[in-house]
């Protein structure tokens, strides 16, 4: 049986190749929001936006209460089905987790990697997007998602300059942006098994500062910046509920 995916096929057997970075390990980036969010041990914990379970795993080595992992694309979905269900304590939902009513209780940590809140068509869904992430956590929890500063992204991938991210014998990545006024757009062309693969996405440019300023006013109590990698490219936002 084929299953339908919402990404191109070669997107989860290559994102670890492709996108590997240096030191940069879901090892180290889940030991940070643990640091960040006051802990993962004895908590509950939602992961929106699971992907195949890299992150996930290393969550469950900080020995959270709970762990609910969620995932709209069906390939991630199975997939984290069969990796973690020998788990007892982490169940797993095929869902958008931006949903109004989700099917999960609230979390006492509310986690999004993969710049998925960016992954929206204007600013004010993004932000719609982030109060839904709060909704899902306790009245005490803490919210933590991922985001591209694209200030930083433009100087390091300048507009319609290809930067090769991944090579080796069976084929190589190339990473290109496009930025405008509200948006920037990232293109991934290159080879891969002698077959063209290409994917875009499409996030929210806004000015960071503008942003936690929305944030703090409407959504969070408390909300600070963090970087996730030492070119601040990628960053995370922890907000407290």
């Amino acid at each position: 049986m084929i299953m339908k995916t919402n990404h191109p096929w070669w997107y989860f057997i290559y994102y670890n190749q492709i996108f590997a970075r240096k030191n940069m390990t879901y090892s180290y980036e889940i030991n940070l929001l643990s640091k960040l969010m006051g802990g993962l041990k004895d908590l509950s914990v939602l992961e929106i936006g699971s992907g195949i379970g890299g992150h996930a795993s290393e969550i469950s080595k900080h020995k959270p209460e709970s762990l609910t992992l969620v995932d709209k694309d069906p390939i991630a979905f199975h997939t984290l089905s069969r990796r973690f269900r020998s788990n007892n304590k982490i169940e797993i939902f095929k869902s958008d987790g931006f949903t109004k009513k989700p099917s999960w209780d609230a979390k006492d940590r509310v986690i999004c990697m993969y710049s998925l809140v960016q992954q929206a068509t204007s600013y004010s869904e993004m932000l719609n997007r982030i109060n839904r992430l709060s909704n899902t956590a306790t009245r005490s929890g803490v919210v933590a998602f991922e985001m591209i500063d694209f200030k930083v992204s433009k100087k390091i991938y300048p507009s319609n300059k290809g930067t090769k991210i991944y090579e080796d014998e069976k084929g190589y990545m190339e990473i290109s942006s496009i930025y405008k006024n509200d948006y920037f757009k990232i293109t991934f062309d290159g080879k891969l098994q002698d077959i063209r693969c290409n994917y875009e996405v499409k996030l929210v440019a806004k000015n960071l500062k503008k942003l936690l300023l929305d944030l703090n006013n409407h959504i969070f109590t408390e909300c600070f910046v963090h970087p996730l990698e030492k070119n601040s490219r990628r960053v995370i936002v922890i907000g407290h509920k």
